[in-house]
């Protein structure tokens, strides 16, 4: 899979077993989890978990979700045939989800997304073991 270079590799792609891989970004962030401008440029960093024969939209989509501001908050990105699950930090309010969500209809609008369905899951839901995500 290739990355774009918007997003600065931290380390190089690893493999979790023969169908999982993950790479790790950091990317340049302006606004907090909530959506807030920050005072200054701060890093984010987020992990993508990919299968190799995914489509080319992944990162492109996730490029066009970087520059409409819709990747704050977020952590991990689990990418599966027409399907982003997209893990966000608990410093994400309740209140910003619908933000998040309004964000993400444009990028789900473009013809590279015509099927694509985004799922949004919070950190602490993985951490208590709650999360309906499989892997």
């Amino acid at each position: 899979m290739s990355f774009l270079s918007l997003f600065r590799p931290v380390c190089e792609p690893a493999t979790l077993d023969p169908v999982h891989h993950y790479a790790v970004f950091s990317v340049p962030q302006w606004k907090d989890p909530n959506l807030q401008a920050l005072p200054r440029v701060t890093e984010q960093r987020f992990a993508v978990l990919y299968q190799p024969f995914e489509k080319r939209f992944a990162m492109e989509t996730l490029e066009q979700a970087y520059i409409q501001g819709a990747m704050s908050g977020v952590k991990l990105v689990a990418l599966h045939k027409n399907e982003l699950c997209l893990f966000l930090s608990d410093d994400v309010a309740a209140a910003t989800f619908p933000a998040l969500e309004s964000l993400w209809e444009p990028i789900k609008g473009l013809d590279l997304n015509r099927n694509l369905w985004v799922d949004f899951f919070c950190e602490h839901e993985v951490l208590s073991g709650r999360c309906k995500y499989p892997f």
